[in-house]
């Protein structure tokens, strides 16, 4: 990570260039969330579906498992570096306010953003052991002094919450499984082609041209067969859908059942001839059902690029056909992200269903394969950290990036994406999480160097500007996801992500400290400071958490724009109490302070962050 606070205050701490160095900060803070919002909405998302889809995860398991664990794994690592480093404190203020800005402002943008209904049963349950985890968390460290059986309890009660979230997935796929949705969906859109068609006796077996004679989805045959002593007329219709072929996903089917229905009850073919209606309805319904087989044509075109062209449209990130349909500001945004795009092409393998060929690259994927391994122990710090005796992990992730890419070059080819091709989302899923990880530093740094700046002090810059810091990604992760149609997966991000914060992240550091000091001779405790806005934000986080279990089963699960401004408006109120305690006005809501004598006679002492300017 770069030094900021010693770029500021020792090369740019003269008269003339001391406004230069916070200007420069602001626009290297803007290049970050940049590199942040490509990196969560061209890669992180993309990945997180396809594995999601693989490991055949809803939307709500996805965001409390899979999503928290990418975005929670940075966090996960720092509390256990800061509990063993004895900088309580600090873990503490980060959890617990990346958590509250997490559950209150995330939140808060998502509803204010993409207004959506969520799972009431499923958040009441994540929301309640959220709740439970801060309140343990916070009689656990009141005292100052964690026992090993205390901190085991948090890594218990993780594996309850993980238990309970696969229990109640059992349980919803045993209430509706996806043939019941489709056969659901089917027996919907049928219910009204008879109120269309049955008067006129459009349709019968066998009059419709062109139809092709392959097995349509054997939903329709099971509603066919249960509508069809209830409606004769209906019949008819019914027997000829059993010979169209319906894809396999579910939300491609619904599509094309809509759309058939819109077909059929087109009202403009009451005026015509039956011959003319025949062949109207036979051409639109040829058009539907082989739609995506036409698509797969551009295929055959990309087959004939060569290996090095093929590389370098891959890793290009403007297209020429968008380029002359944006708009000026689009333009600009996508000039600045060009060249980042560019280099995370490189370290970020992309499977993406929605694309030709799922976005296979073989020259790009054998790329990958080299930068990867090594990128990921460079961007983590561990490249010297010997593995065995004389065998550092740079040398490991060397032989790796080796293996790998040979492997993909020698059973692979150009044409079309190989059998293990979507295996590479859990590389590009790694790679991604890494990158926000080390951007997140970064962007922590420059927060940080800004607090130098305005001498704000240790407590109130961790529990504010690093808490920004670090949740960062979450809000650019959770509003990507909203951006491409998955956000009660974001949602139950929200709240999945710090609750594997509390429970994994502080347990883990806490238990594994504690059993290091156990076994050196010491008690099986851990010594530890809460801080002085403890009180503030424990206060504000339960008001937030408690309120959202209330109001939105009022409003019936509706996370409407109202709900999320009223979450903001509660981050408001606590980033306002929090500063006004920075500057003497109101004291904190922690005790501890006070009884330590930290603020005799009911002052509070200005506690501030002194910094070394002497020129190194």
């Amino acid at each position: 990570m770069i030094k900021y606070s010693q770029l500021i205050f020792c090369y740019f701490n003269t008269t003339t260039l001391q406004y230069v160095g916070p200007v420069l900060l602001l626009l290297w803070l803007v290049c970050l969330f940049i590199i942040l919002g490509t990196t969560s909405e061209e890669f992180f998302c993309p990945s997180l579906a396809v594995l999601a889809s693989l490991l055949k995860l809803s939307e709500n398991v996805a965001g409390v498992t899979v999503l928290a664990l990418g975005n929670g794994a940075p966090d996960i690592f720092s509390s256990i570096q800061g509990v063993y480093e004895e900088e309580t404190e600090l873990v503490f203020s980060e959890i617990m306010g990346g958590g509250l800005f997490v559950s209150i402002v995330v939140v808060g943008t998502l509803c204010i953003k993409s207004p959506f209904r969520l799972q009431g049963g499923l958040f009441v349950r994540d929301c309640t052991c959220y709740i439970i985890a801060v309140f343990w968390s916070y009689f656990c460290l009141k005292n100052n002094i964690v026992k090993l059986w205390q901190a085991s309890i948090f890594l218990i009660l993780y594996i309850l919450y993980i238990a309970l979230v696969v229990l109640s997935e059992i349980m919803q796929q045993g209430k509706k499984s996806v043939r019941t949705t489709l056969r659901k969906e089917v027996g919907e859109a049928l219910q009204e082609i008879p109120q269309v068609q049955s008067n006129q006796n459009m349709i019968d077996k066998g009059e419709i041209e062109g139809f092709p004679s392959k097995n349509f989805f054997k939903a329709i045959q099971n509603v066919a067969v249960q509508r069809e002593n209830r409606k004769g007329k209906t019949n008819n219709l019914v027997k000829q859908l059993d010979n169209l072929q319906l894809k396999s996903e579910l939300g491609k089917s619904t599509d094309k059942i809509n759309t058939l229905r819109s077909i059929l009850s087109n009202a403009g073919l009451k005026e015509k001839s039956s011959d003319e209606k025949r062949r109207i309805i036979g051409s639109s319904i040829r058009e539907l059902i082989f739609e995506d087989e036409e698509e797969e044509v551009p295929g055959e075109e990309v087959e004939r690029v060569g290996l090095i062209k093929e590389f370098l449209h891959a890793i290009n990130p403007i297209d020429k056909e968008d380029w002359k349909e944006m708009g000026f500001f689009s333009k600009v945004i996508t000039s600045l992200k060009a060249p980042f795009y560019t280099v995370l092409k490189l370290l970020i393998p992309v499977v993406d269903y929605t694309i030709i060929k799922n976005g296979w690259c073989k020259l790009l994927y054998i790329v990958n394969c080299i930068v990867v391994p090594l990128y990921a122990v460079i961007a983590t710090d561990i490249t010297l950290i010997e593995i065995m005796p004389g065998v550092p992990c740079v040398f490991i992730a060397g032989l790796i990036s080796l293996s790998l890419s040979v492997s993909v070059a020698l059973t692979s080819i150009q044409s079309r994406p190989p059998a293990y091709h979507s295996a590479f989302a859990l590389m590009g899923f790694g790679s991604s999480v890494v990158t926000v990880y080390v951007v997140v530093k970064e962007v922590v740094g420059v927060l940080n160097a800004f607090g130098l700046i305005f001498s704000v002090s240790d407590a109130t810059l961790g529990i504010t500007l690093m808490a920004l810091g670090n949740s960062v990604g979450d809000l650019v992760t959770t509003l990507s996801l909203a951006a491409v149609g998955l956000p009660r997966m974001a949602f139950a991000g929200c709240y999945g992500g710090p609750l594997l914060n509390v429970l994994l992240g502080l347990g883990l550091a806490l238990t594994l400290k504690a059993l290091i000091n156990g076994i050196s001779g010491k008690n099986y405790l851990v010594k530890v400071e809460l801080g002085m806005f403890a009180g503030n934000v424990i206060m504000y986080l339960v008001a937030g958490l408690l309120t959202s279990l209330l109001m939105l089963p009022a409003m019936g699960f509706e996370a409407r724009r109202s709900f999320g401004c009223y979450l903001i408006l509660i981050y408001f109120l606590f980033t306002l109490n929090i500063f006004l305690v920075e500057f003497d006005v109101i004291h904190p809501l922690s005790i501890f302070y006070h009884q330590k004598g930290i603020y005799p006679n009911g002052t509070i002492a200005n506690i501030t962050r002194t910094v070394n300017t002497t020129v190194i």
